[in-house]
C-alpha cells in the first residue's frame, strides 16, 4: 500500500515520477534495464543488448516494438523489476532532484525548432517555364522573367537599425 492510497499511477517523466511515485507514493522502481547508465561500457568489447537498454518513459515512445515491451513484461512477472519502498534520504532526492532518482535514463527527444518554420529555397532563382511563345491560357506573349521574392529567408533584429524610422511609400505623395 502506498502515502497516496491504492489508486496511484505511474508517471513517465522525471518531475512526475519523482513527485507522484516517490515523493507521494513512498515507492521506487527497482530493476529497470538500462545498464547503459550503470555500468561504464567498453566501446572496444560487444555492443550493449539494446533490450538492455530501454530508456525509462511512457512506452508509447519508447522504440523497440513489441520485443521491449516483451523485455520489461518478463521481468516484471519474474521479480526483476519491481517496486520497493523508498526511504528517507532517496525522497529528500526526489524532491531535491529528480533526474537523480529516474530508475533509467530519459528518451532522446529531438531538439526543439528553434527558428520557427522553414522558409522558401528559391529566393533569387526564377521560376521554371517556356523561354519564349504564347501563354496556352491567355494567348498573349510570356511577360518578363522575374526572378522570385527579394527578402531574406530570415531578418533578425540585429539587420534592424534601431535608430532609423521604417519609412513607407504607401499614402506619401
Amino acid at each position: 500500500e502506498s502515502r497516496a492510497g491504492p489508486r496511484i499511477k505511474m508517471k513517465w517523466t522525471a518531475v512526475e515520477y519523482a513527485n507522484g511515485v516517490v515523493v507521494k507514493g513512498g515507492h521506487r522502481l527497482v530493476g529497470w534495464p538500462n545498464r547503459a547508465n550503470e555500468e561504464p561500457h567498453d566501446p572496444n568489447g560487444p555492443p550493449l543488448d539494446p533490450l538492455d537498454t530501454i530508456p525509462f518513459g511512457n512506452l508509447s515512445d519508447i522504440p523497440g516494438g513489441q520485443a521491449v515491451i516483451q523485455r520489461l513484461l518478463d521481468l516484471w512477472t519474474s521479480g526483476k523489476m519491481y517496486f520497493e519502498r523508498a526511504d528517507e534520504a532517496f525522497i529528500d532526492l526526489a524532491k531535491r532532484n529528480p533526474k537523480a532518482v529516474m530508475p533509467g535514463k530519459p528518451p532522446v527527444r529531438p531538439a526543439p525548432k528553434c527558428w520557427g518554420r522553414q522558409s522558401r529555397d528559391d529566393i533569387g532563382k526564377a521560376r521554371g517555364r517556356p523561354a519564349s511563345g504564347i501563354n496556352p491560357k491567355t494567348g498573349r506573349p510570356y511577360r518578363r522573367r522575374k526572378d522570385g521574392p527579394k527578402t531574406p529567408k530570415m531578418i533578425l533584429d540585429s539587420d534592424i537599425d534601431s535608430e532609423d524610422e521604417v519609412e513607407s511609400d504607401i499614402g506619401s505623395e
